[in-house]
């Protein structure tokens, strides 16, 4: 067969341009192989850093969680949980003690009442015993008539006239007392009256602050449980932006292997040129062998345009990636500008104003302790008025115990007197009469202690309702002091709660900017991507100008061997490889369309997917079919 390439200049110099090929085509093989291994350091460095930065978002996620829970708590472990605690029960307290003392107040208006009707039988008694000094002197008087008379009545005389005396001193006693008593009942339920009314009015405002502030820390609590989610959501859109860039960087591996496979396929290219085909290749003329040459350059032109592109995407999502890692970091740290008012980006440390939640219910708080302080003392003089109506029930029970003594020493002189006036006989008979009368006053005594204990049993029956109210819920009550030490100690521990959650704060926006600056330093070390895809596209370049000197030798679309194009496809490794080959040379479908992996398995991929192992990284020179870069 006559070869025209011989007789045509143009064509003979095509076919030396196409003899000198296979020297160019292993310095282009080199030449990829080289730029794959050398940016293989540059990959790993990025891994380095984002495994790094991982670390240092995860840190500041649970940094902002412990912060925010700090206040929030789980139930009751959060300080806004005890707040609210600690507020309901101080209302609760305040309330039963205004109870308490408008209950015992009654009380104490019932025991003045009762010793104001003491007023009257104390008159009744004074009588009783001018009464007796009467008939002692009249006593006295019939019993001088006679001398019989005188020595048996006259000694009655003198002693119903010291005791009548006994009967008026105890009953001025008495009254005396009754008067100090009632005067001092009236006198402490006035004041106490008016405690109770101011206390009303001073409860009512403390009430109302203490609701408004409570109701601010149950908005301050919605925050917060809002600053929660939104730490976690954060939280995790970093780990995904940092397992895009993980992902995309792990092109590496996958550039390696292919460029590998393309630097093989060259040498297929120039075997074919020098004449020195694989075993059992059927290619036995040059035109022939120069047409498959053509489709592996072309095949391999188009697998290394496809992978310049991957470059590029990968380039790009990374850049975004890292653009929105460092936009998630500012809005996780932004999670507690939302629980107080202060001003935390700019690293101030919390405290309390009359403008903040904390601030006002801190307020509201002390202001109820000291409504708590005037409640107790209402109590206190509560118990002093109670004190005092027990000790004059006491003291009127041990008067009427004398007069009821008397009493009974009255009758029995009574009884004596009546024998002996019976035994003068017509002579004792107005000594009779009047130790008839001497019974009569003797009884009138009786009825008057009987009234006077009727008094004092209703007193006690008061002073006991009020120990009844009091003593049992005691402890619901607390001391003025005490309720005062509660108080404090609950602002302490708010205040204490949040000037750790400032300074948490401050430290976190401290890391969540040097994050930042981390990430943006990082993303700036992207560019070996440019520079990467610059080289590739100049290998690409001469790759393509090796195609060029072989298209005159280009077979049909399907004109590669059978052998030659086996070859190919058993090296391959990568499913893109495949699709490339399919789409070139069997005209199957474009990459990336039906051989895509099964969806259900992708997403089982990459949710099992490890972002950081605990493998040591890859030597730059051993980045060879598997390289792991984390």
């Amino acid at each position: 067969m006559h070869d025209e390439s011989t007789d045509n200049p143009a064509c003979s110099r095509t076919v030396s341009a196409a003899h000198d090929l296979p020297a160019a085509l292993s310095t282009l093989a080199e030449a990829l192989t080289a730029t794959s291994s050398n940016v293989g350091p540059d990959f790993v460095d990025i891994g380095r850093q984002l495994q790094s930065i991982y670390s240092a978002a995860d840190t500041l996620a649970q940094q902002t969680l412990s912060a925010v829970q700090r206040i929030a708590g789980n139930t009751d472990d959060g300080v806004l949980s005890k707040v609210d605690k600690l507020a309901r029960q101080s209302l609760a307290e305040l309330k039963n003690c205004q109870t308490y003392v408008a209950g015992d107040l009654d009380q104490i208006s019932a025991v003045a009442d009762h010793l104001h009707a003491a007023d009257g039988i104390c008159d009744m008694g004074v009588k009783i015993g001018k009464f007796f000094r009467i008939l002692a002197l009249n006593i006295g008087v019939e019993s001088s008539r006679s001398h019989e008379s005188r020595e048996t009545f006259g000694v009655v005389a003198r002693e119903i006239r010291v005791l009548s005396g006994r009967v008026v001193d105890l009953t001025r006693s008495i009254f005396e007392d009754v008067q100090a008593a009632k005067s001092g009942q009236f006198s402490a339920g006035g004041r106490i009256a008016h405690g109770l009314e101011q206390l009303d009015g001073l409860a009512d405002a403390a009430g109302r602050s203490l609701q408004t502030a409570v109701a601010n820390i149950q908005t301050l609590t919605a925050d917060t449980l809002g600053a929660l989610e939104a730490a976690g959501i954060h939280s995790r859109e970093i780990s995904r932006q940092v397992g895009e860039i993980v992902m995309g960087i792990q092109l590496h591996d996958s550039m390696h292997q292919r460029i590998a496979h393309i630097a093989e396929g060259l040498g297929d290219v120039a075997g074919l040129i020098v004449e020195k085909p694989a075993d059992g290749d059927s290619v036995c003329c040059e035109t022939e062998r120069f047409g498959v040459a053509h489709a592996i350059v072309a095949l391999q032109t188009q697998q290394l345009k496809h992978l310049i592109a991957e470059v590029d995407e990968v380039h790009q999502n990374s850049r975004g990636a890292f653009e929105e890692m460092g936009a998630e970091v500012g809005r996780l740290a932004s999670c507690l500008a939302g629980v107080s008012s202060r001003d935390e980006a700019a690293g101030q440390v919390f405290e309390a104003t009359a403008e903040d939640p904390i601030g006002t219910l801190n307020t509201a708080l002390a202001d109820l302790a000291q409504v708590m302080v005037r409640a107790d003392s209402l109590l206190g003089q509560m118990q002093s008025a109670a004190t005092q109506a027990t000790q004059i029930a006491a003291g009127l029970s041990s008067f009427t115990s004398d007069v009821l003594a008397i009493s009974l020493e009255i009758d029995i002189k009574a009884i004596n007197a009546i024998l002996a006036a019976n035994r003068l006989g017509s002579k004792g008979r107005t000594l009779h009469s009047l130790s008839q009368e001497m019974c009569s006053l003797s009884d009138q005594s009786r009825e008057f202690v009987d009234q006077v204990q009727q008094i004092l049993e209703s007193i006690t029956g008061a002073t006991r309702k009020m120990h009844t109210r009091q003593s049992p819920e005691a402890s619901a009550v607390p001391a003025g002091d005490n309720a005062q030490i509660k108080m404090t100690v609950g602002i302490e521990e708010i205040d204490a709660a949040y000037r750790q959650f400032g300074a948490a704060s401050a430290q976190i926006f401290q890391d969540a900017e040097a994050l930042q600056s981390a990430i943006l330093r990082t993303s700036g070390n992207l560019t070996f991507f440019p520079e990467l895809i610059t080289s590739l596209t100049a290998h690409l370049n001469r790759l393509e100008e090796a195609r060029q000197i072989l298209i005159p030798w280009a077979l049909p679309s399907d004109g590669t061997s059978p052998v030659a194009a086996g070859k190919l496809v058993a090296r391959y490794t990568m499913q893109q490889e495949r699709d490339i080959h399919a789409q070139m040379i069997d005209g199957g479908p474009a990459p990336g369309h039906t051989t895509e992996p099964d969806s259900d398995n992708q997403e089982d991929d990459e949710g099992n997917c490890e972002l950081f192992s605990d493998e040591p990284p890859c030597q730059a020179d051993n980045l060879g079919d598997n390289v792991e870069l984390f």
